[in-house]
């Protein structure tokens, strides 16, 4: 983590949801999609003070943001959408991006060649997610994939 905010640091913020930590990781994958002619979009806010771990934060974003990126690099339309908002009672993250709906269903563990040592990802997100009562839902249509999930508060 400390290294992702040296190098947001320098580069400075571009995209900002109000949230430090949420901040590194998206400019890190935002400047990663400017250089491959990726277009991505960010609104919203992320609340400051929540009751999600930053490990967490990180683990949800990083390996959503990294998937999004590799999925939509193969496609043929080159674009991610991240948005966030919150209430005092729920947080809700939506990711989209687009991808190569011929390259797969969207639904295997994972596409890499190394299958032993990658497709855990998801699987981190899902204990993330569930560690705070949250809930998530992965829909594809057409050449989309989305991902939204929710924090509630008790």
């Amino acid at each position: 983590m400390e290294k992702i905010h040296t190098k947001v640091d320098k580069l400075g913020n571009v995209v900002t949801v109000q949230n430090s930590v949420v901040d590194a990781i998206l400019n890190r994958y935002y400047s990663e999609a400017k250089n491959n002619d990726v277009k991505m979009e960010v609104e919203g806010k992320f609340p400051v003070d929540c009751k999600i771990e930053n490990y967490d934060i990180c683990t949800i974003f990083s390996n959503l943001l990294r998937n999004a990126l590799e999925a939509t690099m193969k496609a043929e339309e080159k674009w991610i959408s991240v948005g966030c908002r919150y209430t005092d009672k729920v947080i809700v993250v939506e990711i989209a991006n687009s991808f190569d709906n011929k390259a797969g269903n969207g639904k295997s563990k994972t596409h890499k060649v190394d299958k032993n040592n990658h497709g855990f990802g998801l699987i981190n997100v899902e204990e993330s997610i569930e560690k705070y009562n949250g809930v998530w839902y992965r829909e594809q249509e057409d050449n989309v994939y989305k991902v939204t999930i929710s924090f509630i508060y008790a």
